[in-house]
């Protein structure tokens, strides 16, 4: 069974991410520049010669840049520890993940599911 998390960087919460490395990462340069470059992120859409209001992005990834993919699964890397199916493997890939799950009956496929 294969899952795609939708829009998963505008789902992805700062403050847990912020968390998360800050158990890894207590203190220094590199948690200062993330943490910076999470915080007070705007945008603004521009529609021909139209530029809308200023809008923040308090709480979410920025989408577009490369370190938003590793931060996007410093926020997920743990689903699986809340799916627990023994000898079932769980795959994750950035915002896709995969339960592989065999059987020649598909009643205990579904119940195991």
């Amino acid at each position: 069974m294969s899952f795609d998390i939708v829009k998963a960087y505008d789902m992805a919460w700062r403050l847990r991410i912020l968390d998360k490395l800050n158990k890894i990462i207590a203190k220094g340069n590199i948690l200062n520049i993330i943490v910076n470059f999470l915080k007070h992120r705007t945008f603004e859409v521009k529609t021909s010669r139209t530029l809308s209001d200023t809008f923040v992005r308090e709480h979410l990834v920025s989408q577009g840049s490369t370190i938003s993919v590793t931060l996007f699964l410093f926020a997920i890397n743990d689903i699986s520890e809340g799916i627990t199916l023994p000898n079932i493997p769980l795959l994750l890939y950035a915002d896709d993940f995969t339960i592989l799950c065999c059987s020649t009956n598909i009643n205990s496929i579904q119940q195991i599911l």
